[in-house]
């Protein structure tokens, strides 16, 4: 896999090989930011069956045959429609484990992910406590229930994994799945019957 390029932009449709496989991978834009990255993206059916078979047909060339030239991620440039960082619920929601690869999200799957996303938000913090912080910073933040903690357990789990933050359920997972709740809105209502979803990550 490609490291971490330090001092660049986030890039896309840089490529490597590792294990037979073939990658997309993001370029981060410093070191400190090491984290889940998550994109979503938006693409023709036929174009998305396209770059399957054109994959597929890559990786059973010999491998002194794969180069940057010819493989199909080059050429293959989905509608970018969502961006997240260290959202790890979406993981394990959607079984995502391939890391720098693309997995299809059927509009079921979305809408299911919306129906979860909906009923946390209707959940309401019972109190809030003063956090401090070890480097002097203090914060008010909101405290929610053991009972709906206990809930999104069940309807959204966060995963753990390399970079992937923090796995409580605390105020900031709750902001997260307000964020996807509102995102998924926008993706839903915008998404054409020859259209698919893809799910990218990077970590």
């Amino acid at each position: 896999m490609m490291l971490p390029v330090l001092g660049l932009p986030r890039l896309r449709h840089t490529t490597d090989r590792v294990k037979g496989k073939s990658y997309l991978c993001i370029v981060i834009k410093k070191q400190e930011n090491m984290g889940l990255d998550i994109n979503f993206f938006k693409a023709k059916r036929t174009e998305w069956k396209r770059f399957q078979d054109e994959l597929s047909a890559y990786e059973s060339l010999p491998e002194n045959e794969q180069n940057r030239d010819n493989n199909p991620y080059n050429s293959f440039s989905p509608e970018e429609v969502g961006y997240f960082r260290k959202v790890n619920f979406l993981m394990s929601f959607f079984d995502y484990y391939g890391n720098c690869e693309y997995k299809e999200i059927t509009r079921e799957r979305l809408q299911a992910l919306r129906n979860a996303c909906a009923e946390i938000v209707k959940m309401k913090p019972v109190r809030s406590e003063v956090t401090k912080y070890i480097y002097g910073g203090v914060e008010e933040v909101r405290v929610y229930s053991d009972a709906d903690q206990k809930r999104c357990a069940e309807l959204l789990p966060t995963q753990s994994g390399f970079f992937f933050g923090s796995t409580d359920y605390d105020q900031w997972y709750f902001d997260d799945v307000k964020e996807v709740f509102v995102w998924l809105d926008g993706v839903l209502s915008d998404l054409d019957d020859d259209e698919v979803v893809l799910m990218y990550c990077w970590w």
